[in-house]
């Protein structure tokens, strides 16, 4: 686990678009999901990591990038202050090996340390598989949800939150992912 450069970019959105495409097949439209590119999504991360607004977060395994994660201020007017974990995307040949789990405790530790005491998250709706792993890390949906419109589609969404805890385990930069989900 390390902090993400510019240089990462590339790398970031390979796997983003693969996760994209795998994960989000029959929630979100399949033209959408057909129409990305990884060159469509590279300047603009590029840009997002030259800025530095974000806190990025890579995971590495054999040194490739195989998973990421952004937080950082909370966008949402009526969450209280509290940060937000933006998003947390593994390659698909890498899911179920820690470092989804990995990325999330060192996002939810990332956040404590830069000052808040609860975060929040968004999620499709219908991502069962993504809403289990958020409520295994203690994640608890609060009630509000929000429409994404992609291509004209409107994809229901709910929002998650939790309390954070300063120094709740986040792992050591030489941690790597462990081998269980």
């Amino acid at each position: 686990m390390r902090p993400a450069t510019v240089e990462d970019a590339l790398a970031i959105c390979e796997l983003h678009v693969a996760a994209w495409q795998r994960a989000y097949r029959g929630i979100v439209p399949d033209r959408v999901l057909e129409a990305l590119t990884v060159e469509s999504k590279l300047e603009q991360r590029r840009a997002l990591l030259a800025a530095g607004e974000r806190t990025n977060l890579v995971a590495e395994r054999g040194g490739a990038v195989i998973g990421w994660s952004a937080f950082g201020p909370g966008r949402d007017d009526d969450a209280g202050g509290a940060g937000e974990l933006y998003a947390i995307y593994v390659h698909p040949d890498h899911w179920r090996g820690g470092a989804g789990r990995a990325l999330l405790v060192a996002s939810e530790a990332g956040l404590a340390e830069e000052g808040y005491g609860r975060a929040t998250l968004w999620v499709l709706r219908d991502n069962v598989r993504t809403r289990a792993f958020y409520e295994a890390g203690g994640w608890r949906a609060d009630g509000t949800g929000t429409e994404h419109v992609f291509d004209g589609a409107a994809v229901p969404s709910v929002r998650y939150a939790r309390t954070l805890v300063s120094g709740q385990g986040r792992p050591s930069p030489t941690d790597a992912p462990s081998t269980r989900p």
